[in-house]
């Protein structure tokens, strides 16, 4: 549902973007602040999967020409792969839990992708550690995304429990930008059938 692995965020971002075996996120088209500010959720699990506190994440910087104001971000594990989705709007995991199925129609995000649990510290791009910005239109059609060119993301906490990092990337041929995530685990289910719009 969401941005995350599975749906690609159109342009030239290679995201993996939304359902699909490795994370939803996506936004609710909230991103009406000024970018670089802090983002909060009260996400919590429905049924059957978990989640830590809710997720943080901040932003600075413009994508594409436009801000992006993170406000959740959760981590999720399929087959040892490992997403953190920090999303412009609240409460991700609950959705995520509750709708599986479902791509999240105006929304935007970041994910990162690591092939396995990554190790605190200095992040290679390209290599340990992959970043796209992808999202959906109105109708949840996939809107023009992009992805890291080059930059750093520094690993401070790597768990079952959660993944928290900084980072300062390049994001295409010119947009810079930087900022953290708080990401707790997530532990939503697979979708079972093609996405619907939310």
């Amino acid at each position: 549902m969401f941005v995350g692995a599975g749906c690609s965020g159109g342009g030239s971002s290679s995201s993996s973007g939304s359902t699909g075996s490795s994370g939803n996120t996506g936004g609710s088209g909230s991103s009406s602040g000024t970018s670089g500010s802090p983002g909060t959720s009260n996400s919590t699990s429905t049924s059957g999967g978990t989640t830590g506190a809710a997720g943080t994440a901040t932003e600075t910087g413009s994508i594409l020409g436009s801000n992006f104001t993170p406000l959740d971000a959760l981590s999720h594990s399929t087959s040892g792969v490992i997403n953190v989705l920090v999303v412009d709007f609240a409460n991700a995991c609950s959705l995520a839990m509750a709708n599986p199925n479902a791509n999240k129609a105006s929304s935007s995000g970041l994910t990162f992708t690591f092939p396995s649990m990554p190790a605190v510290g200095a992040q290679t791009l390209g290599g340990t550690v992959t970043v796209n910005y992808s999202g959906f239109d109105s109708a949840c059609h996939p809107i023009q995304g992009e992805s890291a060119m080059s930059g750093t993301v520094n690993v401070t906490r790597a768990d079952a429990s959660e993944i928290d990092a900084t980072f300062n990337l390049t994001m295409g041929s010119s947009d810079a930008i930087s900022g953290s995530f708080t990401a707790p685990n997530c532990d939503y289910p697979a979708p079972t059938t093609n996405p619907t719009c939310m």
